[in-house]
């Protein structure tokens, strides 16, 4: 392939020449997540092994030292982070609300399914720069929580039910709203993130299970990715819909709590990850 092919072909992309080699490098404070997300700069050429072709760019064992450029200090401004979480306090007690601190026991992966080079992406607060839980994602944890009391068909489900369409809202066609408002969970301070690395061994079966059987021969295939750390300090807040809603905010404060706690928030909470416990601050 020409040059002139090569111009044609591919959108123009950084390397460590034309940006900065980690986050730390730059100053004032930069936004982690637009960093992360847009200027990556470990591309190589991906050829065709047969012809030697250059057929498009990849980043092949440099994810991990992309994903180390975000992991070697905190991220997010403390200043900014104090403000908008002031802000968020200010804002739920005027409307009657409540909230609470929780920190990570494990390691937490709020939007891991979000698209990234590295395969696995995960949720950038738009302003702040840092990793954060929606409060669409805290809420539908909630009410996962919630249903998972009562069997189907039961009195107690029939009661329960009930009092989860009056909270979150119906499920239905009758577009009313929930009772309770649930905001975002914020960290109170700058994240400090890790790489976390899984390794599944059975590609072929994974691409393919109807043709392809899980077969011991295969190489594993180490995958890294984006985690916020142990001991990272979140507030979480809700608030009542109307003045009249209020009464629902204890219940719904006991699941939230118990779900933080025993079912976890984010991805991969099956085998551990995204696990809370309750701090006073």
């Amino acid at each position: 392939m020409t040059k002139r092919n090569l111009n044609e072909t591919f959108l123009p992309l950084y390397n460590r020449l034309s940006v900065a080699y980690s986050l730390t490098e730059l100053k004032q404070n930069p936004h982690a997540g637009l960093w992360y997300e847009k200027f990556c700069h470990q591309w190589t050429w991906d050829t065709d092994k047969k012809t030697g072709e250059i057929i498009g760019v990849k980043l092949d064992k440099n994810k991990r030292k992309w994903i180390e450029t975000v992991t070697k200090a905190p991220v997010g401004d403390e200043k900014r982070i104090s403000q908008s979480v002031e802000r968020l306090k200010w804002l739920v007690q005027e409307r009657k609300g409540e909230f609470f601190h929780m920190k990570t026991t494990s390691r937490l992966i709020p939007g891991m399914g979000r698209s990234h080079p590295v395969e696995n992406g995960i949720i950038w607060h738009p302003t702040l720069g840092v990793p954060y839980l929606p409060g669409s994602s805290v809420k539908g944890l909630v009410r996962a929580w919630a249903t998972s009391y009562a069997s189907e068909g039961t009195d107690e489900w029939r009661e329960k039910n009930e009092i989860i369409s009056r909270i979150f809202g119906p499920e239905e066609s009758d577009r009313r709203a929930g009772s309770v408002i649930f905001f975002d969970a914020l960290p109170i301070r700058p994240l400090q993130l890790e790489m976390d690395i899984m390794t599944p061994h059975y590609q072929e079966y994974y691409k393919n299970p109807k043709q392809n059987s899980p077969r011991e021969w295969e190489s594993p295939n180490p995958i890294p990715f984006l985690t916020v750390a142990e001991e990272q300090p979140f507030i979480f807040a809700i608030a009542p819909r109307r003045l009249n809603d209020k009464h629902d905010l204890d219940k719904v404060i006991n699941w939230l709590k118990e779900a933080l706690v025993w079912i976890g928030a984010g991805a991969k909470t099956a085998v551990g990850y995204g696990r809370f416990e309750e701090i006073k601050i």
